[in-house]
């Protein structure tokens, strides 16, 4: 598509359009009717068929491309993205997890679909309980949770998670992990580090206090000891 075709016969075939050096990307088989003349008002038609067709051929090929450039723009941001996303449905199940989530959780993605959500939920943290509750009754929850990684110890995490339709109909639901360990070790060692800070203060203006006591009971024994020097007797030798 498409084609040409001149004089008392059907059009030329695809193959006579590639001689002039164009591949086509498909071809179209017409059946002229036996009774009818082959004359430019039939071969108008035919062509006008064939311009439809490639249309709707290149229409459905654009749109091919588009999903799949879509597809692999997603494919890239869940594979890639420095924040664990998981997949999965309200219920619990888990149904994919990014590399992310996998290195913060330490569980592979296989691990983390076959035990889902029980597998990594802290049930000694309270706020587990609220944040699905405000996530069933919103559609959303926005927080920070302790999750439970494979060798046994927590790892706090903001969550950002949200109820979805599928296409499909199906609720969904989405989760993004950002592990704060270091954020909050850092704010553990600046509020120990302002703690200090304040001690330091308190003891600088101790001292300089104390220092102040004893300039004034250093002047205070000069003077006596000047005084004493002045009386005759035997304290004089002091």
């Amino acid at each position: 598509l498409p084609f040409e075709g001149e004089g008392n016969g059907p059009p030329a075939s695809g193959a006579e359009g590639m001689a002039g050096g164009m591949e086509p990307d498909g071809l179209v088989l017409l059946g002229t009717h036996a009774m009818l003349p082959w004359d430019d008002s039939y071969a108008s038609f035919c062509r006008r068929v064939c311009g439809l067709l490639a249309g709707h051929f290149d229409a459905q090929r654009l749109r091919a491309l588009s999903l799949a450039e879509a597809e692999d723009r997603y494919h890239q941001l869940f594979m890639q993205a420095l924040d664990g996303i998981i997949l999965g449905r309200p219920s619990g199940e888990i149904l994919a997890a990014n590399p992310a989530a996998c290195r913060i959780l330490g569980y592979t993605e296989e691990e983390l679909v076959a035990g889902g959500r029980a597998l990594v939920q802290d049930p000694e943290d309270p706020r587990w309980t609220e944040g699905l509750t405000r996530r069933s009754d919103t559609g959303a929850f926005v927080g920070e949770l302790h999750w439970l990684h494979k060798e046994g110890h927590r790892v706090p995490c903001e969550v950002t998670s949200r109820i979805f339709i599928a296409p499909s109909g199906e609720r969904r639901s989405t989760v993004v992990l950002r592990d704060v360990s270091q954020r909050l070790l850092l704010e553990s060692q600046l509020a120990e580090a302002q703690k200090l800070e304040v001690v330091g203060r308190i003891a600088g203006g101790l001292a300089h206090d104390f220092n102040n006591l004893l300039a004034v009971i250093d002047l205070q024994a000069d003077l006596l000891a000047e005084e004493l020097q002045e009386r005759p007797g035997p304290l004089a030798d002091l």
